[in-house]
């Protein structure tokens, strides 16, 4: 089977960049497989890419370190960054896409049918699969039966194996697990939490005008 989570490694390295792909993917095609997004998507990696901030931080790992004490301004640029990068992603039809600041009580009843979240983990956080570290991911959908969010991870497939199973619910792709137990400030930057909301309605007039 081939994977449809976008790896570290099918672009670079850079976990924030993966947790907004992820999101677009997972909103716009999650069937699509992961080589054939790369495939289609190039162009917008590399302007991506050159939109990025501390180029150097990122590729150097730091890119997804926070710190203990998150800086104010630092919250505030990358939120305007992830909201720059699904400008470019969708060719600056911004009306396709909103961001917006969550909490970890907002997401406890997020509704995640036309939406996704984009959150920075503390390298104390566990998940399904394991330890994976400073890291941002992608929750594509929650399954309230077990209590527990399903993540979309670049790095769980190099770390734990290939585990790709799909979401009833959203019919998106998951690899790994998070327990709602586990959604406290020991475990996530509290302020790293961008909901990603896509209004297939404005799609749909953008391509019937082409």
């Amino acid at each position: 089977m081939k994977n449809k989570i976008l790896t570290q490694g099918h672009f670079d390295g850079f976990c924030l960049l993966y947790s907004i792909l992820n999101s677009y993917k997972a909103l716009v095609n999650p069937s699509q497989t992961a080589s054939k997004f790369v495939e289609s998507n190039f162009n917008k990696w590399s302007k991506l890419i050159s939109i990025s901030p501390s180029l150097q931080n990122f590729s150097s790992g730091e890119g997804s370190n926070f710190g203990i004490d998150t800086n104010r301004i630092d919250i505030k640029l990358k939120r305007l960054f992830i909201e720059s990068c699904f400008d470019v992603l969708t060719e600056r039809n911004n009306n396709n896409f909103t961001v917006t600041r969550e909490s970890i009580e907002t997401l406890k009843n997020f509704n995640f049918n036309n939406s996704v979240v984009i959150i920075a983990l503390k390298d104390e956080a566990i998940l399904e699969h394991g330890q994976i570290g400073d890291h941002w991911i992608t929750i594509i959908g929650k399954d309230d039966d077990n209590e527990r969010f399903l993540v979309a991870c670049s790095y769980t497939l190099h770390k734990y194996g290939f585990k790709e199973q799909v979401d009833i619910n959203t019919e998106r792709v998951f690899n790994n697990t998070m327990p709602y137990s586990e959604m406290k400030k020991k475990y996530l930057y509290e302020n790293a939490i961008h909901g990603i909301h896509i209004n297939f309605n404005m799609i749909e007039k953008s391509q019937e005008k082409h």
